[in-house]
C-alpha cells in the first residue's frame, strides 16, 4: 500500500541501502518528515558533500578527501608492513583495534566467480605493483574468513609468495564466516597481536 507518492519513493531509496528493509525504510522516511527545514538542508549538504569530496586514495584506495588518505601520508605509519582488506570498513575496524601501524590496501571486494567476480574487478593488479614497487616486509592478509575471503587470501598469497619477506594471517582466534567490520575490537586485537606466518 502506498502512503503517498513521495513517502513511497522515498522508501524505495531507502531500501535501495545496504541493510535496510521495507519496515526499516518506512521508520527512516517517516522519521525525516519531522525534521525541520534547516535539518533536512543539512542532510541534504551532508549526501552532497560525501558525493562531491570524498574519493579514493590513489595508493591504497581507502575512502579520503585528498589524493593520500590520511594514513598513506602519515610519515610516522610502518611502510614495510602492508595490511590487506576487503574494504575500508575493516581499515576502519583495524584501526579502532590501535593495534597495528602500517599501511593498507583495499582490494574493494572478494573474489567470488559465481558473481562473476575476478582478480581483473579488484585491486588486486595495483597490489602486485605496489608490492613490486616497494620493499615489504610483512604482507598481513586481512581478508574475511568465510569461504570467498579465505579464497581470495589464498589467490594474493600465491600470487605474491616469494615477493614479500613474510606473509601473515589474522590469528583463528575470528569465527569461521565472520567479517572484519562486525567482529569486536578486543577479539580483532587478539587476532592482530597473534598473526599467524603463512609463508616465509
Amino acid at each position: 500500500m502506498k502512503i503517498t507518492p513521495s513517502t513511497d519513493k522515498m522508501i524505495k531509496e531507502f531500501s535501495r541501502f545496504p541493510g535496510i528493509g521495507t519496515k526499516s525504510a518506512q521508520t527512516l522516511s517517516i522519521f525525516l518528515l519531522k525534521y525541520s527545514d534547516s535539518e533536512i538542508e543539512n542532510f541534504i549538504s551532508a549526501i552532497r558533500d560525501l558525493k562531491n569530496n570524498v574519493r579514493w586514495c590513489s595508493k591504497c584506495y581507502n575512502i579520503s578527501e585528498n589524493e593520500l588518505c590520511d594514513i598513506c601520508s602519515n610519515e610516522n605509519r610502518d611502510n614495510e608492513t602492508l595490511c590487506v582488506v576487503e574494504s575500508f570498513m575493516d581499515v576502519i575496524s583495524i584501526e579502532n583495534t590501535c593495534m597495528f601501524n602500517g599501511l593498507y590496501h583495499v582490494l574493494h571486494g572478494r573474489l567470488s566467480p559465481i558473481n562473476g567476480i575476478g582478480p581483473e574487478d579488484l585491486k588486486i593488479k595495483e597490489l602486485i605493483d605496489r608490492v613490486e614497487k616497494k620493499k615489504i616486509r610483512e604482507l598481513l592478509l586481512a581478508t574475511n574468513t568465510d569461504i570467498e575471503g579465505e579464497a581470495t587470501g589464498l589467490f594474493i598469497l600465491n600470487i605474491l609468495s616469494g615477493k614479500v619477506d613474510k606473509i601473515t594471517r589474522l590469528a583463528t582466534g575470528l569465527p569461521i564466516g565472520s567479517q572484519l567490520q562486525y567482529t569486536d575490537s578486543k577479539t580483532l586485537s587478539l587476532s592482530l597481536h597473534n598473526r599467524e606466518i603463512i609463508k616465509k
